[in-house]
């Protein structure tokens, strides 16, 4: 990712990518600011060419050989061409023979949400070009970007904010460019990212929703609890996603409660769980009403749950009502 990165910035780039991973968001961010460097006012969209997965080879192979239109290079991206994958053999061994003698004018990328690392083109392209995997996002990674793309728009955005800015809506790409973009535009170039603007302009993702239901069943608060959950049901939240949601956390303060048991420090919880220090906080202070015992039998309620709902014993948004007041009462 680095080095993609200072090739865009210096326009200096090898013949092939391959551009491949699990974050769509960002690899798609990628591939747009690579098309960017192909396009100019003067000759437009003329050197750069997009192909779907729909594509022939033959296709492909003949654009990859038209001269670039005044100008050094053209773009020739293939998105989901299938050919890192098993079932098109002969396709992917043709490619693999056309890339070692690419010409010089083009820039070839495939773009593809599945690669198997042993297929023929693969080790094609990472002889004569790049591959880039794009995998979700470290945590500071999360906030070193996010604090970038407000500074982008001249807006200051401290780290801690940033983590409670992921906190509230969560970790999925795409949606937290949207809430970044909502946010900027709420507090103006040149002010600061303070909490209650998150509060007013973000959504709240689902994991933060649950967070507020898990402090209500810590504190034994059976009443809001139930609002909390009955809320999230209008707003179109899936029972069966919340209870996923609810084991999750259970699991969580099951394991913050054994590693500070073992003499890990609150600070050091995040780094080890790879989890938002924030939410880790939170995870903590519920922990504290619930011993293991309790916790272990919480998670087995999840499970017996999802089974009952699964096998039709009883409906979905009961059975996840059920849980909360056992457990919140």
């Amino acid at each position: 990712m680095k080095q993609l990165k200072e090739e865009l910035k210096n326009n200096q780039f090898p013949l092939c990518y391959l551009f491949y991973g699990a974050e769509v968001y960002l690899k798609e961010a990628a591939e747009k600011n690579l098309q960017k460097k192909f396009q100019s006012d003067s000759t437009g969209d003329l050197n750069l060419s997009i192909f779907g997965s729909q594509a022939s080879v033959n296709e492909v192979m003949d654009a990859v050989e038209t001269l670039p239109f005044f100008a050094e290079k053209r773009l020739v991206v293939w998105k989901e061409s299938g050919l890192f994958q098993a079932g098109r053999k002969q396709d992917s061994e043709r490619m693999a023979a056309f890339l070692t003698n690419l010409p010089q004018s083009t820039c070839l990328v495939f773009s593809e949400t599945a690669v198997d690392k042993r297929n023929k083109l693969y080790k094609a392209v990472t002889k004569v070009g790049r591959a880039v995997e794009f995998q979700p996002l470290a945590e500071k990674e999360r906030y070193d970007w996010a604090i970038g793309q407000m500074k982008k728009r001249k807006i200051m955005m401290e780290r801690p904010i940033a983590a409670r800015f992921f906190g509230y809506v969560g970790n999925e790409m795409e949606n937290a460019a949207r809430q970044l973009a909502l946010l900027a535009d709420y507090v103006g170039e040149g002010q600061s990212v303070q909490l209650e603007d998150i509060e007013a302009v973000c959504s709240r993702s689902l994991e933060a929703k649950v967070f507020d239901l898990i402090g209500a069943v810590s504190r034994r608060q059976t009443q809001q609890a139930v609002r909390l959950y009955r809320e999230m049901l209008l707003q179109k939240e899936a029972p069966l996603m919340i209870l996923v949601m609810l084991s999750r956390q259970f699991r969580l303060m099951l394991q913050c409660k054994s590693l500070l048991s073992q003499g890990m420090a609150q600070s050091e919880l995040a780094a080890a769980l790879g989890q938002n220090p924030y939410a880790v906080k939170q995870c903590v202070q519920a922990a504290k009403n619930f011993t293991v015992e309790r916790l272990k039998e919480a998670m087995e309620a999840c499970v017996q749950a999802d089974w009952d709902i699964k096998s039709g014993k009883i409906k979905d948004d009961l059975a996840v009502e059920l849980v909360i007041v056992s457990y919140g009462s």
